[in-house]
């Protein structure tokens, strides 16, 4: 498995993503982040092994600080595989063997990846490239027969997209992908149970940590699910400016799935002061007009990450009560058919 190279400088922010209608302001924000970033790639060093390895550090307040700051794109690669120990599940030739046993077989995941190669960012000019789809299938086709329990779900095509936008080689983002799926709920199983409670229980955090903004929702009978399945889908991987997600991306890797709630509560309680201005249009519509051109993800994390009363302990307490509905929900459509 090799190191693959990140975008070199001049730092791309939206990775080749289009990117007009930007305020002079926020290309203001992006332009010093970049060059904040660059700056600080020396805070990283004491952390590697070798230049071409990373082991996990400590989980200290000064390492958590350093990457919710941004971890360098040049460093990336090696991190990410660092944080997620993806060491620790490699087998080499594995991939490749996937691809080569496989190569006449046929699924219904197999078949469900192909309908959605060309739904994968249609608007990025690089997966209008042959090359770049036949990544991504072969990517994605190895994971359905590395985990056929699963297979394919819709998002997977959206997260493993982004890898090829960090990874230059396809092992790689094979591999950091299978710790990715790992390190979540089941979120991506074929009743997505696991996404349905989680769904619940943010709807719950919505309502006790930023009440107005469960109010705007209430008022069109929208709940979390209307708002936040794609987010926890694909990771903040779609309608969001590329290095928005990657930020996210750094954070949910060293620190795990409560990221997904905290940068949610972040998103929705800056977004309160743009619903209340369109009280008539679609939360929905509101929101995804809302994050495209959201850079200022620090003040996303600070919002987010400064909610108390947040433990594993009592999300796990609000999954029972959410399981309970969902069994539920679930007994009433067995019931009706």
């Amino acid at each position: 498995m090799t190191t693959s190279p990140a975008p070199q400088a001049p730092f791309d922010y939206w990775y080749g993503f289009p990117h007009a209608n930007y305020t002079e302001e926020r290309l203001k924000i992006v332009s010093d982040y970049c060059n904040h970033l660059q700056e600080k790639e020396s805070h990283w060093k004491p952390y590697f092994k070798s230049d071409s390895e990373f082991p996990k550090p400590a989980q200290t307040n000064r390492f958590k600080s350093l990457v919710r700051k941004g971890i360098p794109p040049k460093l990336r690669p090696i991190v990410w595989k660092g944080l997620l120990d993806v060491q620790s599940v490699y087998k080499p030739g594995l991939y490749q063997n996937y691809l080569t046993t496989h190569e006449s077989s046929t699924s219904t995941a197999l078949h469900d990846i192909e309908a959605d190669l060309n739904r994968t960012f249609p608007e990025h000019p690089l997966f209008h490239e042959d090359e770049t789809i036949n990544r991504l299938r072969r990517i994605l086709s190895a994971y359905s027969w590395h985990n056929p329990e699963l297979g394919y779900c819709q998002s997977l095509n959206c997260i493993a997209g982004m890898l090829i936008l960090v990874y230059s080689d396809d092992e790689d983002a094979f591999w950091v992908l299978v710790q990715i799926i790992n390190l979540l709920p089941n979120y991506h199983g074929k009743t997505m149970r696991d996404l349905r409670i989680d769904l619940k229980v943010m709807d719950h955090y919505l309502r006790k940590h930023v009440p107005d903004f469960h109010a705007l929702l209430s008022k069109f009978s929208f709940t979390a699910e209307h708002i936040c399945m794609e987010w926890f889908l694909t990771l903040f991987g779609r309608d969001f400016p590329a290095e928005f997600s990657f930020r996210v991306w750094d954070v949910l890797f060293n620190e795990g799935w409560k990221t997904l709630f905290r940068v949610s509560l972040g998103i929705c309680t800056k977004a309160i002061p743009t619903l209340r201005s369109q009280p008539s249009a679609s939360p929905i519509a509101v929101m995804r007009q809302f994050c495209l051109p959201l850079v200022e993800i620090d003040s996303v994390f600070d919002l987010g990450f400064q909610v108390r009363s947040f433990s594993r302990k009592g999300i796990n307490q609000q999954r029972e009560n959410a399981t309970k509905i969902v069994e539920q929900e679930d007994a009433e459509t067995a019931r009706r058919r």
